[in-house]
């Protein structure tokens, strides 16, 4: 019988000029998404995971624990994503937003308009309050796959392992 493998994934960020820029990976632990809900696989499995970046970045290598790793595909993401402003006008979003998508529903106090500024990530309200938004917000992603993850059961005596991803980027 197989064992189960466990995914790990480690970003490594790096600017190279100074400017700021933002690098997440993630398995697709979306029920419709490339693994079907599937966070957990067994030896064989060639799991996906996602990348988000803001525009400023470049993945420069990726380097797996075990196996290799391949593109698989390229898309767009629906995110939806409760806000809070302690008295203030700015907000923090969880990956970078296309610019033009973010739609705001203000629950309780209304702080107006939300502005995304320069970095992708950070939204700015009309007014300065106290308040409570959720954003839903389209974002860009680019998938790959792990693959050739064939072993013995078990691997040096152990049914269970995980395997890291190292992933580097540059910002311009």
């Amino acid at each position: 019988m197989a064992g189960e493998i466990t995914t790990t994934i480690v970003v490594n960020f790096q600017s190279g000029t100074g400017e700021k820029g933002f690098l997440s990976a993630n398995i697709d632990s979306r029920e419709d998404g490339f693994n079907l809900g599937k966070t957990t696989f067994t030896a064989g499995d060639s799991p996906v995971y996602l990348i988000a970046r803001t525009t400023n970045v470049v993945v420069t290598s990726q380097i797996p624990s075990f196996g290799t790793v391949a593109f698989h595909a390229s898309g767009i993401l629906d995110i939806e994503q409760t806000l809070t402003f302690a008295n203030t006008r700015e907000g923090r979003l969880s990956q970078p937003a296309i610019p033009g998508t973010i739609v705001p529903k203000w629950i309780g106090t209304d702080l107006g308009a939300l502005t995304l500024q320069d970095d992708e990530l950070t939204v700015l309200s009309d007014f300065k309050g106290v308040g409570v938004v959720k954003v839903a917000f389209k974002a860009t992603f680019e998938a790959f796959r792990l693959t050739n993850v064939i072993v013995p059961d078990p691997v040096h005596g152990e049914s269970t392992f995980s395997v890291l991803i190292f992933i580097t980027g540059e910002s311009s």
